[in-house]
């Protein structure tokens, strides 16, 4: 009887016991190619991470390949691909199709023909798709696929002839503007998702289709553009990227400091991590949920004050963190540099890649030109 007891404390123990914390990624960086100019954008296709920016070059062991705002790197070696169609203009925006890779940004030309402000191109041989060829009046700052759609927002003013107000759709098939589809924001559209039957959309916008009861970030019809009204997170303040993950929707917040908040699918909030400047990229990857953006410091508390100071207590954490599915700080901790500092991430090749404006990680001991992939 003595041993059943024991046996059963010790299941009750067991059963007691925290679970393991998730495994993050590597703090230090993989050997990897790096970029002369920033970064904004960065969209994964099997183990290939291709990267957008305002970029002349990539930069190999110290040597220069002309790269022209658009570059493909082989995520699990690090290795530069020869990919390399060209951009005229900044690309901001990155969303991968079966037919291509969807690019926006500020550009008039790809590969030097005419595509303004958005094109497609081919993942092998980089060609120019001769269908997705819209002429875009104001820049593209998000993008993407859903619903045998492209969804892109940004500035936009009008698609051709036809006026749109920061939101357009396009057929994947023949590029053709999707007439139908019609959302209309008053401001800037900063980020797209899409997920089941919603298009989510985050920004600066403070009324959608007329409303002010969905600013900043809101849900829509994939087909009509109407807003989803059953997705009310109440969100007031710049919304600067939205990302759809295995455990939940995550946005990445500005306005008095920054916070990467997790909702329900009713825009309920789950968690919320707070700091010191605005969160700006998001990827979840293995039970992690990772940030970045241009913060030093994560606050202990949801306090903060003039100029995103926290009030009560920080951590230390440049431009890069790492978060468990509840919210819990955890202590990875990269430390990048820049004003900026990160403004893309993605996994791919099972490792997290990120994209900004940093030089140096490892609190400047590292050079790591403005692209940087962490291993497991």
């Amino acid at each position: 009887m003595r041993l059943l007891w024991v046996l059963a404390a010790l299941v009750l123990t067991a059963a007691a016991s925290p679970a393991s914390p998730p495994h993050v990624v590597s703090d230090l960086p993989d050997d990897s190619v790096g970029f002369n100019a920033p970064v904004h954008a960065l969209a994964r296709a099997g183990d290939v991470v291709y990267v957008g920016g305002e970029f002349s070059h990539a930069i190999v062991d110290g040597q220069r390949y002309r790269r022209a705002g658009l570059a493909a790197v082989d995520a699990r070696t690090g290795d530069l691909l020869d990919w390399a169609p060209t951009a005229d203009g900044p690309v901001y925006a990155l969303a991968t199709a079966p037919s291509g890779l969807i690019v926006g940004g500020a550009f008039d030309e790809l590969n030097g023909e005419p595509r303004r402000h958005i094109g497609r191109i081919g993942y092998r041989d980089a060609s120019l798709d001769p269908d997705l060829a819209p002429k875009v009046y104001g820049e593209v700052r998000a993008l993407a696929v859903g619903h045998g759609r492209v969804y892109a927002a940004g500035e936009i003013k009008a698609v051709g002839a036809v006026e749109r107000s920061k939101l357009a759709a396009f057929w994947l098939d023949n590029g053709e503007l999707d007439q139908d589809w019609y959302p209309r924001a008053d401001q800037q559209v900063h980020a797209l998702a899409v997920s089941g039957g919603r298009v989510y959309a985050g920004g600066a916008f403070e009324t959608l289709n007329g409303s002010a009861d969905y600013d900043h970030f809101a849900a829509v019809h994939p087909v009509t553009g109407e807003i989803d009204t059953s997705f009310d997170p109440k969100v007031h303040v710049l919304v600067r990227n939205v990302h759809i993950g295995e455990h939940g929707i995550y946005a990445a917040l500005g306005g008095q400091g920054g916070r990467l908040v997790a909702y329900t699918s009713t825009g309920e909030e789950r968690w919320r991590v707070t700091a010191d400047g605005d969160m700006q990229a998001i990827a979840e990857y293995k039970g992690v949920v990772y940030g970045g953006g241009h913060f030093d410091a994560v606050c202990r508390s949801d306090r903060t004050g003039d100029f995103g100071m926290c009030l009560d207590g920080s951590q230390e954490r440049y431009k890069l963190l790492a978060a468990d599915l509840t919210g819990q700080l955890l202590p990875w901790a990269p430390d990048a540099d820049g004003v900026i500092g990160v403004a893309a991430l993605a996994v791919a090749g099972g490792k997290l890649a990120a994209g900004g404006t940093f030089t140096t990680l490892g609190s400047g001991e590292i050079p790591q030109l403005r692209f940087a992939t962490f291993s497991p």
